[in-house]
């Protein structure tokens, strides 16, 4: 099973004053069974509103990354940045101006099944079709 190492979360507000700048760090290191199988992963990190003091129910507040991750070496770093208006990361949506806004990353390995189909035969195919041919009979 797929680990993850802690996760570092910077925000730094930009000097236009509405924008800020997030980036997040983090390593995955997959299991031996990961690699001889190159076990594929829906590998999703979110930034969510923590809420604990408030209705208790965390926000997804943006979904970072959303893709299948196969472990073809034993671990990798991810290291992401990008942009957001200061607006989208406003978990705290009550009627207080300045309310503190606790923002997290959260980082999620799930194992997606495999699966894998046979040739198709076709069985009880008449004799006077020339165009149907019966394999493996």
């Amino acid at each position: 099973m797929a680990t993850i190492q802690p996760i570092t979360l910077e925000i730094t507000r930009l000097q236009n004053g509405t924008d800020v700048s997030v980036s997040i760090g983090y390593v995955v290191s997959g299991s031996s069974h990961d690699l001889a199988t190159e076990q594929h992963y829906r590998e999703v990190c979110q930034l969510i509103g923590d809420d604990t003091p408030g209705d208790g129910t965390d926000d997804v507040l943006h979904t970072v990354l959303d893709t299948t991750t196969v472990f073809t070496g034993q671990s990798f770093q991810r290291a992401i940045q990008f942009f957001l208006p200061a607006s989208a990361l406003d978990e705290d949506t009550g009627p207080l101006i300045f309310d503190v806004d606790e923002i997290r990353a959260i980082v999620t390995m799930t194992p997606i099944p495999t699966s894998r189909e046979s040739n198709l035969v076709k069985l009880n195919v008449p004799v006077f079709d020339p165009g149907n041919v019966l394999v493996n009979a």
